[in-house]
């Protein structure tokens, strides 16, 4: 395929799949005792955007993003990464679990718990490690808690402690397992400006699981939605909401109110 300009090429690009899921099916147990979770799940995730996945409890929504990242093999079906077979987690995809408290090394400083991430990379210092774990704080707005404890600070905090772990490996996709699940509504709002703003600053792929359809279609470029077990892709939406997105007007945008009528109709359309 020719293009016209340099600037069409770049979007065609951007738009080609990055991350891609194909025919994706999980089964749990064996025989008799067999438990099909996913069934025949494709999904493309392109450069750079912001994909929200959603569905019904216990569909396999964590499931699935477990596959994406390598934690955890399908039945049957493949996962790429940039053109690649994922078969255990690869360089650049990063995975930042909902349970914040159990993911945060109580013994270690909230620095050196970020510094974890990088402390291990060839020709790093612990000094420098350390030097680059304050500079994400910062980013986190924790710039003043790296000589806490993670049991010294809230909830929402410590979950800001680990987005700044993430970020300190430096992923060029960051998968998100209901990250904002286990925090008070405030918090949770906070959290996702933080979030919007430091994916529009650094750039990477960002693939979110949630169980909120608000919080799907603030955040997100696009929405897939799950069916109920054993799942597949019902449909994929484009948000078309426009950014930057703010917590009050986004969400009374009439699109914004239109597409959260239209995808909690879908998960709550009951089989048959």
């Amino acid at each position: 395929m020719q293009f016209d300009t340099a600037e069409e090429g770049a979007l065609a690009a951007a738009a080609a799949p990055y991350l891609r899921m194909q025919g994706i099916r999980k089964a749990f147990g064996s025989g008799e005792n067999e438990t099909l979770a996913i069934d025949g799940v494709d999904l493309d995730v392109r450069q750079g955007e912001f994909l929200a996945v959603i569905g019904p409890s216990g569909c396999g929504k964590s499931t699935l993003l477990q596959i994406a990242a390598g934690l955890a093999l399908p039945t049957a079906g493949r996962v790429s990464f940039e053109g690649n077979d994922v078969s255990q987690p690869p360089r650049g995809i990063v995975y930042l679990f909902q349970q914040y408290g159990k993911s945060l090394f109580p013994w270690r400083t909230v620095v050196d718990n970020v510094a974890f991430a990088i402390e291990h990379t060839e020709g790093m210092t612990r000094d420098k490690a350390r030097e680059e774990s304050r500079r994400y704080l910062d980013m986190v707005g924790l710039a003043d808690s790296g000589g806490k404890y993670p049991w010294q600070l809230s909830g929402g905090m410590q979950q800001r402690v680990t987005i700044a772990r993430a970020l300190a490996a430096q992923p060029r996709v960051l998968l998100m397992d209901e990250p904002f699940s286990s925090v008070d509504a405030l918090t949770r709002l906070e959290l996702h400006a933080l979030v919007l703003d430091l994916w529009q600053k650094q750039r990477f792929t960002a693939v979110l699981v949630t169980h909120d359809v608000d919080e799907a279609v603030f955040l997100a470029d696009r929405v897939a939605v799950l069916t109920r077990r054993p799942s597949h892709i019902a449909e994929v939406v484009d948000t078309e909401l426009p950014r930057p997105r703010d917590n009050l007007a986004t969400r009374e945008l009439p699109r914004f109110i239109e597409l959260r009528h239209h995808l909690l109709e879908q998960l709550l359309r009951r089989p048959g």
